[in-house]
């Protein structure tokens, strides 16, 4: 198969994390890798029929991340190389001036440079895709909204201020000299501060024909270092532009910057950007998704990993009991029991008495934890019973042995010890 590189990522982490799961890019033939897939699986193994369900994940996806941010500078510095009469440096740049360009990045960018000079805005296209959606589409509906943010809940921005210069690349050649210096997004209450700063400066007799851009705009909040999904745009420019053009004095001072911020994921107002969210169950009350889960740290814009991978397998998960046993198919998955049998479920198998004990029996699964509590009448909450959490090596039945309780009756519960990387 030909896959994008996203997409073999995807499909390597699906087999990882126990989750097949192809990264949202709209327009790149989703359900043609789908297919495709299915079919070499059937070819693999004859006698497998391989069925899957095609959706879009656009009202979802887009309609929350309104705000996606690709650097002003980055979009600046593609419409300046444009301009230029030289292939070597629009050859350089037209992998991203493609991206840009591009209907999902018109629709989705907050600041493109087809807004105009000095004015960083939207593309008209931004506000076409959610009047289309309410207009024509709508909005989904009786479905559960659960938003997972890449971002950090806590408020951890990145190590660059707003202004700071973050990408500063001097080229030489026989035939021009240039440089690009980009900057971060500036916020308002800094004046005159930088944007993006070019010469391009062509060999030609009397030294006329001198390109220069030098452009100061602000934005209301700071975006690009802001707490979110992040993107490594500035890294990526720098690695892809050509060694032999690249001069001592270029730099590259932080390759990462906030791509989709945390408000956006979860659907609220920027005007939140930087406060510390996972404490503000007041502010998380705004956001329209039913439930929400943020990273620790700021991670890779789309990316799932170890730490979010469990909220993706509960969302698919929760809703079904694909054997009807009374346990949704999330908490077999965290106990290691089969969705599919309805005999296979967490459960207290025996009791045994001695004169100064009581055993409790039950199928235990490897790498799990579990823990025994009691309760002397329904009426009373369950406690945990003192040394009765017991870790299985391998699928097993487990006997956990307690002193005899003074009472005659008393009620007992098997709990599973979650773990968060299951």
């Amino acid at each position: 198969m030909n896959l994008l590189p996203f997409q073999k990522n995807a499909l390597t982490q699906g087999r990882t994390y126990g989750i097949l799961a192809l990264l949202y890019r709209r327009q790149a033939g989703k359900t043609t890798i789908f297919a495709r897939v299915g079919t070499r699986w059937m070819l693999e193994f004859p006698g497998c029929l391989v069925t899957y369900a095609s959706c879009s994940l656009s009202a979802g996806s887009e309609m929350t991340e309104r705000e996606a941010q690709a650097l002003v500078g980055i979009v600046d510095l593609l419409a300046f190389t444009d301009e230029l009469d030289t292939s070597t440096l629009t050859d350089v740049v037209a992998p991203f001036k493609t991206a840009i360009d591009s209907p999902a990045a018109r629709q989705m960018l907050i600041c493109h440079y087809s807004a105009g000079v000095n004015a960083p805005g939207p593309s008209p296209d931004y506000a076409w895709l959610p009047n289309y959606f309410r207009t024509s589409v709508g909005y989904p509906a009786q479905c559960r909204k659960i938003a997972i943010s890449n971002g950090s809940g806590g408020a951890m921005t990145h190590p660059f201020a707003p202004g700071d210069s973050l990408l500063y690349i001097e080229s030489h050649a026989l035939l021009f000299s240039s440089y690009f210096n980009l900057f971060a997004l500036p916020q308002s209450g800094q004046p005159s501060t930088l944007l993006f700063d070019a010469r391009f400066n062509p060999l030609d007799l009397f030294n006329q024909k001198d390109f220069m851009r030098t452009i100061h705009a602000t934005y209301p909040v700071s975006l690009d270092n802001a707490p979110g999904g992040v993107s490594d745009t500035f890294a990526q420019l720098d690695a892809h532009w050509p060694a032999l053009l690249k001069w001592p004095g270029s730099r590259l001072t932080y390759g990462s910057h906030c791509f989709i911020p945390v408000t956006s994921s979860i659907g609220i107002s920027s005007e939140f950007l930087h406060l510390p969210l996972v404490d503000r169950p007041d502010i998380r009350a705004l956001s329209p998704f039913d439930e929400i889960y943020f990273a620790a740290q700021n991670e890779p814009h789309i990316d799932i990993n170890a730490h979010n991978k469990r909220h993706f397998l509960k969302a698919i998960l929760q809703a079904a009991d694909s054997d009807n046993d009374g346990f949704d198919d999330y908490a077999e998955h965290l106990a290691a029991t089969d969705l599919f049998d309805a005999s296979d479920f967490l459960r207290i198998t025996s009791f045994s008495l001695s004169p100064a004990t009581l055993t409790i029996r039950f199928p235990a699964r490897a790498e799990r934890s579990y823990q025994i509590l009691s309760a002397a009448s329904l009426a009373l909450p369950v406690t945990p019973l003192p040394n009765t959490r017991v870790t299985a090596s391998d699928d097993t039945w487990l006997d956990v042995s307690f002193p005899r309780p003074e009472s005659t009756s008393g009620f007992f519960k098997l709990q599973l010890i979650s773990s968060d990387d299951r």
